[in-house]
C-alpha cells in the first residue's frame, strides 16, 4: 500500500504513523494515491488503537475510504461562491448607509 503513496508523501506519512503509534492515539488523515493504472485518488483513513488485557497496544482497527469524489465536489464549492458574490454588486454595511440618510435629512431605520 505504501508504493501507492506518492513519494514527496510518503516520507510525511510515514513520520505521522511513527507518531501515531508512538503515542497509541487515533489516526484520521486524508491521503493522495496512484492506483497501479496511474489514477489519481484521495483516501480517507481513520483508525484506533486496540489494546489488549494488559492495557498494552497491540494493533490497529479502522476504515479505508477512496473520497476522491467528495473532495472534488467540495473543492468546486467555494469557486461556485465566489462567482455569485462576483456577480452581485458590492452593498454597503447597513451602518453605512443609516449614516448616509443622516447626513442628507432623511430618517434611517432604527433612528
Amino acid at each position: 500500500m505504501m508504493r501507492m503513496v506518492p513519494r514527496e508523501e510518503r516520507l510525511l506519512f510515514m513520520r505521522l504513523l511513527r507518531d501515531v503509534v508512538a503515542h497509541n492515539s487515533v489516526l484520521v488523515t486524508d491521503l493522495p494515491f496512484t492506483l497501479l493504472d496511474g489514477r489519481k485518488r484521495v483516501i480517507h483513513i481513520e483508525a484506533e488503537p486496540e489494546f489488549n488485557e494488559h492495557g498494552n497496544a497491540c494493533g490497529y482497527t479502522g476504515v479505508i475510504q477512496d473520497v476522491t469524489d467528495r473532495r472534488m465536489a467540495e473543492d468546486r464549492i467555494p469557486r461556485a461562491g465566489q462567482l455569485r458574490r462576483a456577480d452581485r454588486p458590492a452593498q454597503p454595511p447597513p451602518a453605512d448607509v443609516a449614516r448616509r440618510a443622516r447626513h442628507r435629512g432623511r430618517p434611517s431605520h432604527g433612528s
